[in-house]
C-alpha cells in the first residue's frame, strides 16, 4: 500500500521538526554545562574575596543596578530561559514578562538594532575609536533606566535561576552604586580563571547557535529570550 502525498509531507515535516528539536536540546545542554562551569568557579572565588575581610561583594539580593544596562545573551542561553518559562510550573513568570515586553521595547527603542548593528561591525576591532563610540551608546541606553522585562516590580530577577551567563559572571566590589550611568566606574571583581570559563563559555554557545542554523551574536535578553519562544511581532531568530 502507497503513501499519500500529503502522509509523505507530513512525515518530511514531522521529520524537520524532530531533527530542530533535537538539535534545540543540544544547544540547551552545552548552555547549561558551560553555565555550570562558570558556577564552579565563581563557587570557589567568589568566598575568596571576602575571605580576608578587605572587600566586600555589593551584588545581593534585590540588587537590580546592572539590569537597565545593554546586557545580552546568546541563542543557547534563550533556548534555556525559554524552556524554563514554558514549564507551567513558572506560567505567571511568564505572563509577566510577556505583559512587560511591549514596554520594555516601547523605551529601549531602536538602540538595541543599532547598539547590536554597531557591535556586529566593530566588536573584534581592536579599535580604540569604535569602542568609545560604543560606550557613548552603551551609557545613553543605561540613562533610559529601562529596567530588564525580567526584573519583577521589587527589582529582584524572575529568571534567577537560569540568568543569562553575563548576568550570573559580574559582581562588583564595595557598591553597586557605580553601575549606574555617570559615575565612576564600578570595580569589578577579576580573576584570569573567571575571565577565561567566561570567554570560553560565550565562545562555545557562539559556535552552538551556528551549528543549529542561529545567529552566533548574542542580543539584547529580552528579545532574545522572546524569539526563542516564538512572540508574536518577531522574525524567528535567525
Amino acid at each position: 500500500m502507497g503513501f499519500a502525498c500529503e502522509d509523505i509531507a507530513n512525515a518530511a515535516v514531522w521529520y524537520h521538526r524532530s531533527v530542530a528539536e533535537d538539535l534545540e536540546e543540544l544547544a540547551r545542554r552545552l548552555a547549561r554545562a558551560v553555565t555550570g562551569h562558570v558556577d564552579g568557579v565563581l563557587k570557589v572565588f567568589l568566598p575568596l574575596v571576602e575571605s580576608r575581610g578587605e572587600h566586600r561583594i555589593a551584588c545581593g539580593d534585590g540588587c537590580s543596578a546592572c539590569c537597565a544596562n545593554f546586557v545580552r545573551c546568546s541563542v543557547p542561553e534563550a533556548l534555556v530561559v525559554a524552556e524554563w518559562l514554558d514549564d507551567p510550573a513558572h506560567a505567571d513568570v511568564r505572563a509577566r514578562f510577556v505583559a512587560k515586553l511591549p514596554g520594555w521595547r516601547a523605551r529601549a527603542g531602536n538602540d538595541p538594532t543599532r547598539i547590536e548593528a554597531h557591535l556586529a561591525r566593530h566588536g573584534g576591532s581592536g579599535d580604540a575609536v569604535e569602542w568609545d563610540a560604543y560606550q557613548k551608546m552603551a551609557v545613553a541606553y543605561a540613562r533610559k533606566q529601562n529596567l530588564c522585562a525580567f526584573n519583577d516590580d521589587q527589582g529582584r530577577c524572575d529568571i534567577y535561576e537560569v540568568r543569562p551567563l553575563i548576568c550570573r559572571s559580574v559582581y562588583v566590589l564595595e557598591t553597586a552604586d557605580n553601575c549606574v550611568p555617570d559615575r565612576a566606574p564600578p570595580q569589578i571583581v577579576s580573576h584570569p580563571a573567571l575571565e577565561e570559563a567566561f570567554r570560553e563559555a560565550t565562545h562555545r554557545c557562539a559556535e552552538a547557535a551556528a551549528r543549529i542554523g542561529r545567529d552566533p551574536e548574542p542580543h539584547a535578553i529580552p528579545e532574545a529570550v522572546a524569539r526563542a519562544l516564538g512572540l508574536p511581532g518577531l522574525t524567528p531568530m535567525s
